[in-house]
């Protein structure tokens, strides 16, 4: 009921298109969760970034830095 009085208010005043329900938006991939809920995923966005850059034949990696690697305190 409140949705239905605000999307009449709203059109009182602009020019609106009701385009169904939330797909992408801004680089972020809207999925309604059987609860109710909504998942929120940029794997699109991602992956269009890393094709941009060239990187789609790279070695995939889980984390962004080595884990081997022993981080020390002292400086150059």
């Amino acid at each position: 009921m409140a949705m239905d009085k605000l999307l009449v208010q709203l059109r009182d005043a602009f020019a609106l298109k009701d385009l169904g329900p939330l797909h992408y938006y801004l680089g972020i991939e809207v999925t309604s969760c059987p609860s109710g809920g909504l998942l929120l995923r940029q794997s699109k966005y991602a992956k269009e970034l890393i094709h941009k850059a060239g990187l789609k034949n790279c070695k995939p990696s889980s984390t962004p830095m080595a884990t081997t690697k022993k981080v020390g305190s002292s400086c150059w």
